[in-house]
């Protein structure tokens, strides 16, 4: 299961009906609307398999653009005084398979970014409560094997997991957080607006002048306060 939103669907989709095509040679559409052409030799795991990545690569490079605006957005907001807060509403999207991918996208940017330019990104998951599938709870009382509804419904749990990392990523990284698990967005958002009425901002000047790129050890202390984190 690859890809966000409608992409997983597809990928889905494109594994069960790669199926049964076999060696056909036109099996489908491309990312671009072009005929997806396979020759005679493949096997209809290889078409399943040039389909999936097909759509990943598609999902990918839509989520690459979004991760680019955002950053953009964030060092644009610099020039503004004080704090200043991001809403990420988004169903959860991929942002490659390792950092050393092309494709790829390095999530310190944005927080970078934010960080300089005092930007507190607050993610919303748009996709609400994402229930298991019937039979899930049965399945999982037995060991999954390589085609058992178990390896299935694991599969598709990473897949979720993956989407969402993006976005609490984002938002941890840069004083955030990524509300989850509900279908009440308006709370979501309520809750994200409670967060931003109070807060601190506290200024730091070393008095260590060498400029080594190390970090430094800061402690702050509240008089009176007892379990504060």
């Amino acid at each position: 299961a690859l890809g966000r939103g409608g992409g997983r669907g597809r990928a889905r989709a494109a594994a069960a009906g790669a199926a049964g095509v076999g060696a056909a040679r036109l099996v489908g559409r491309g990312p671009d609307g072009g005929p997806l052409v396979a020759s005679v030799g493949m096997t209809a795991e290889e078409v399943s398999r040039r389909k999936a990545r097909d759509i990943l690569a598609e999902d990918v490079y839509g989520a690459r653009l979004t991760l680019e605006t955002l950053e953009s957005l964030c060092r644009g907001l610099s020039g503004l005084r004080g704090r200043k807060a991001l809403f990420l509403v988004s169903d959860g999207f991929m942002t490659g398979l390792s950092a050393r991918s092309s494709t790829s996208f390095d999530l310190r940017r944005i927080a970078d970014a934010g960080t300089r330019a005092g930007v507190v990104v607050y993610s919303l998951d748009a996709s609400g409560i994402r229930s298991a599938p019937i039979g899930a709870g049965v399945a999982s009382l037995r060991r999954p094997g390589p085609f058992t509804f178990g390896a299935v419904e694991a599969m598709r749990q990473r897949s979720e997991d993956a989407t969402r990392h993006a976005m609490h990523a984002l938002a941890a990284d840069t004083g955030g957080f990524l509300a989850e698990s509900s279908n009440n967005l308006r709370a979501g958002l309520r809750e994200m607006l409670r967060d931003t009425e109070t807060y601190y901002v506290l200024a730091y000047e070393s008095t260590n002048a060498k400029r080594d790129g190390g970090f430094r050890r800061i402690e702050v202390r509240l008089p009176g306060q007892r379990g504060v984190e």
